[in-house]
């Protein structure tokens, strides 16, 4: 029996700050539901403890360390550590920031043209 490919997205849950932000504790599940909506591939969020996400960083093909590494950012992250409130994002782009459907379909369309 074939098994569909998996892909592992981390996404972190937890709320960002400031009068752009958009995302919140419910943006991994929005994220799975707008890239199913694109691509009109079934697209499930689960967290991952640094230790999951390690093993299935290295079952995708991943070395141990880098896979241990790569978690150890990711949880860096999700304790806050790169947080901040500051717009100088939106300054420098001299505009609010993209929305999260409008960059998965423009990401998506761009890996149909590479591939067509």
């Amino acid at each position: 029996m074939e098994t569909a490919p998996r892909t592992v997205v981390r996404v972190e849950t937890r709320t960002h700050t400031g009068p752009d932000a958009q995302v919140d504790d419910g943006y991994a599940s929005q994220l799975a539901r707008v890239i199913s909506e694109v691509t009109g591939a079934k697209v499930t969020y689960r967290d991952l403890s640094a230790g999951e996400y390690a093993a299935a960083l290295q079952q995708s093909g991943l070395d141990g360390s880098t896979a241990r590494f790569v978690a150890a950012l990711d949880a860096s992250i999700a304790r806050g550590d790169l947080e901040t409130s500051s717009q100088e994002l939106a300054h420098l782009l001299g505009r609010p920031a993209t929305p999260l459907a409008e960059v998965v379909r423009a990401g998506y369309n761009l890996l149909k043209v590479r591939k067509g």
